[in-house]
């Protein structure tokens, strides 16, 4: 059955009424109109029945612009207001100030329909939205009344830190109230003969090793026996790992309960889709089926792209409910055995059972025309988004579950530096399946430790003030016969899947340390190392580390130790400890591919560190957007706020160079200043 529409006209001209109420019928709507010829009549209308539309001529003087808007301000329902005017008698923000929603010109009866349209659009996109936020408001009361009544104790991770947890978990470790758990991380809380084996299994579980519901882990608290289950969850749109302790004897009378957690568990609240965890656990099956049958499907991350500006806009409450309207228009137009995942706060993950790539790129078209078309309502505000993607196929050659969660995420990220908004990667189906490729590369390494084939290259460091001290970021090649070098982004990956990083980083550190050891003191420069996974993984790998720096005397001030983002994410505890045993020594410390993040400098309430170097990309965007140019003036603006130094890496133009001087970055490296080289030879006299 058609929709009913009351459309109220203000206008004196009988035909041009007929004309405009059958403009809008021609769209298939029922339409009860009405024309008035009085603010008085107007009035009279809107007391028998609400309207959905007034359509005001600007040219019909009886009834000006201003005098219906106040009519209309003492309806709480109102309706839209849409003026009409021949072409060039009124500018449209003009009108639009007065209080219309639009202005259509009076013989463009096309435009008029569709902004009917689009305002009926937002209505019921309006009322779905409401639809949500009460189902939303119901899931939190809900999920806050299962959490404190929950039996077995239950606890949220950001980090390893604590953010909440349920009477029951307070109970287990003494403690009165969730404030005095916020900021204290996990591990202060277990006996000490427990720590090291529950920090060895969360790490399993973030790489992702066994699968937790199968796989039951066991400690003793007090005397007791307890199991732990992990999840990865959203709390309060932060991601978050939801640490469950089972009571040994205590599993019978909790079922229902036991249910309705595990079900927060696979499903995030605030959007309705899944989690991340669900997610990886189907993406491990369809990589068993691509490889034991062949049987292909799809990963697609699928990202708001002007995200971080409107969740400046609107604040981070409503850009999450907006995150949601995008995710249940997405999930309308999947199938049922499709996996729509909540990645992180703007980014969806999508695992399509899709066998054809043509079919896969033809949904993915579909979808993002889907979004990029429409205006969302969030609380009154129309909001566009921007939608991109990126795919990965999952075949035979499909290599883990993070492996192609990378891809797919380095294909997105291509697909935006190239302005497109959707790229595929292909590689998968042209190489060699990932566990061979992995085993190719350890042999390699293994042969060019024997063989004395890695090398040292050094790239200068450079203060924009230009204090003349010398400064080099560290990285390591290999040598080949023909007289080229390997990069470390060609064989790192690897070594890091099969546990040969850490290897690679000693060797990187022993050799480092022997340099400086036999330059004159005066000559010595500082060294800034990037550290693996390899490395921080075990305590004993940083004992290493402390015990070489005290064999060779060499001045901690010297060196600069860096950690990626995402390695910090991963290991917070293991950096900090890091920290700890190597600050006393004078070694400071850098993360390294900062400032992508939503929120970058969250991770570092946790953990002090000395310089911030940006993620490369912002540079190479720096000349390209001028959001970026906007980012980094913030990025650097706080870090100087927090006592720290920002160093932009990636430098390959003097444009770049003079742009990043404006915004204040005090360090500078790159190839425009110099290409790594195997010595230390930069005239650090020049003046950048």
């Amino acid at each position: 059955m058609a929709e009913t529409l009351r459309v109220i006209v203000i206008d004196d001209n009988p035909n041009r009424v007929y004309d405009l109420i059958n403009s809008i019928k021609a769209l298939g709507y029922v339409v009860r109109g009405e024309q008035v010829s009085s603010k008085d009549a107007l009035h009279k209308e809107l007391l028998k029945a609400p309207a959905d539309f007034i359509l005001q001529n600007l040219d019909f003087p009886a009834v000006t612009l201003d005098q219906a808007y106040r009519v209309l301000r003492g309806f709480d329902q109102r309706p839209v207001l849409i003026a009409l005017a021949a072409e060039g008698h009124y500018k449209p923000a003009e009108v639009m100030k007065s209080g219309a929603n639009d202005l259509v010109y009076s013989n463009d009866l096309e435009h008029l329909q569709q902004v009917v349209k689009r305002n009926l659009k937002t209505h019921h996109e309006g009322k779905t939205l409401a639809h949500i936020k009460s189902n939303f408001a119901d899931l939190e009361k809900l999920y806050a009344t299962l959490m404190e009544s929950y039996e077995a104790p239950v606890a949220y991770l950001h980090e390893g830190i604590h953010v909440h947890a349920n009477r029951a978990y307070r109970e287990l470790f003494g403690l009165t109230s969730s404030e005095k758990l916020e900021g204290i991380p996990l591990m202060d809380l277990l006996p000490e003969a427990e720590q090291q084996r529950v920090k060895s299994y969360l790490q399993q579980h973030k790489q992702g090793e066994g699968d937790l519901l199968e796989r039951a882990f066991h400690i003793e608290i007090d005397g007791e026996e307890y199991q732990i289950e992990i999840a990865d969850v959203f709390y309060e749109s932060e991601p978050c790992q939801q640490v469950l302790f089972r009571h040994s004897q205590a599993h019978a009378d909790n079922s229902q309960l036991t249910e309705q957690l595990s079900y927060l568990a696979i499903y995030d609240i605030a959007s309705g889709l899944y989690t991340r965890n669900h997610l990886f656990a189907q993406l491990e099956r369809a990589i068993g089926r691509a490889t034991d049958t062949g049987e292909q499907a799809a990963l697609v991350m699928l990202s708001l792209d002007n995200y971080n500006e409107l969740a400046s806009g609107l604040g981070l409450a409503e850009a999450d409910l907006l995150y949601a309207e995008v995710g249940t228009e997405l999930k309308s137009q999947l199938d049922l055995d499709d996996v729509l995942c909540r990645y992180d706060a703007q980014t969806f993950c999508l695992l399509s059972n899709l066998h054809e790539r043509s079919e896969v790129q033809r949904l993915i078209r579909q979808l993002i025309d889907s979004i990029n078309a429409q205006l969302f309502d969030i609380n009154g505000k129309q909001v566009p988004c921007q939608l991109s993607a990126g795919l990965v196929m999952i075949d035979e050659n499909a290599g883990s579950e993070y492996q192609l969660i990378s891809s797919a995420l380095e294909t997105l990220r291509k697909a935006n530096l190239k302005g497109i908004d959707f790229d595929t990667d292909e590689t998968n189906r042209r190489h060699k399946p990932q566990k061979l490729i992995d085993q190719e590369w350890t042999e390699q390494l293994r042969l060019a430790l024997k063989e004395g084939n890695f090398r040292l290259f050094f790239q200068p460091i450079v203060r924009l003030d230009n204090d003349h001290i010398k400064r080099y970021s560290v990285s390591i090649k290999i040598a080949t016969p023909d007289g080229s070098f390997i990069s470390p982004a060609q064989f790192l990956p690897s070594a890091e899947r099969t546990g040969y990083a850490k290897g690679v980083d000693r060797w990187v550190i022993m050799n480092a340390l022997r340099l400086l050891a036999n330059a004159a003191r005066e000559d010595r420069p500082t060294l800034y190392i990037k550290l693996t996974q390899g490395t921080l993984y075990y305590e004993e790998d940083i004992s290493w580390i402390k015990k070489k720096i005290e064999e060779t005397r060499i001045a901690g001030q010297q060196l600069v130790f860096e950690i990626s983002t995402a390695l910090l994410i991963n290991h917070l505890q293991q950096t900090r400890l890091l920290v700890e045993d190597l600050s006393p020594l004078g070694c400071r410390f850098c993360v390294d591919d900062f400032g992508t993040s939503l929120n970058p400098f969250q991770i570092l309430r946790h953990i002090r560190v000395d310089y911030l170097k940006l993620h490369g990309s912002l540079i190479d965007e720096l000349k390209h957007s001028d959001d970026t140019r906007q980012l980094i003036m913030h990025l650097v603006e706080r870090a100087h706020e927090e006592g720290l130094e920002v160093i932009a890496p990636r430098i390959t133009t003097a444009d770049q160079l003079y742009a990043l001087n404006n915004l204040n970055i005090d360090l500078a490296q790159g190839d425009f200043l110099q290409r790594p080289s195997e010595s230390f030879d930069f005239d650090f006299q020049f003046v950048a």
